[in-house]
């Protein structure tokens, strides 16, 4: 919210808390960039963000009221790296956003599915902090250093998430 230098960015950081609705739509049904339907909307407007519309930039200087979400922001939430790209009109990338299934979700699925195939060990933790888009062998996972297990923090989240899955 902050990349156009908005003055209240920081206050709306400070207020936003929790976690936000599934992103959807872009279907062809739905024709827009819309993010919810009814029963999401409520929740998206009580973490400070106007779902009625996908907007084409961060909020400016002077921008006054609730803000909307930026395709690249969508991204963010879906978990993709600010280096991916997405291909097409703004619908089309905003339809391939809102449809995706999390890349860190789908790795930690993928892992659960070969640890029940497989019976091997699998050490969930080190997998949601080995580097996206890059192939991990399980074995491995156990010698990630610490340099490689960075942003704790925000995967916090998602440890607790997978925590049903580890035990």
């Amino acid at each position: 919210m902050a990349a156009r230098g908005w003055a209240g960015a920081k206050a709306w950081a400070d207020a936003t808390r929790g976690m936000a609705p599934t992103l959807i739509g872009g279907s062809k049904k739905k024709n827009g960039l819309d993010l919810a339907q009814p029963k999401s909307r409520k929740r998206w407007l009580e973490l400070g963000v106007d779902p009625s519309y996908v907007q084409k930039d961060a909020p400016g200087p002077d921008f006054e009221g609730t803000p909307r979400l930026t395709l690249e922001m969508c991204a963010r939430l879906q978990d993709f790296p600010d280096e991916w790209s997405f291909a097409g009109n703004r619908q089309s990338r905003f339809r391939q956003i809102a449809n995706a299934f999390p890349p860190r979700m789908a790795r930690m699925v993928g892992l659960c599915i070969q640890r029940a195939l497989s019976g091997e060990e699998v050490d969930l933790h080190a997998a949601l902090r080995a580097p996206l888009f890059q192939k991990i062998d399980v074995p491995e996972l156990a010698k990630l250093t610490a340099a490689q297990r960075e942003d704790e923090d925000d995967l916090e989240q998602y440890e607790n998430a997978f925590t049903f899955a580890a035990e």
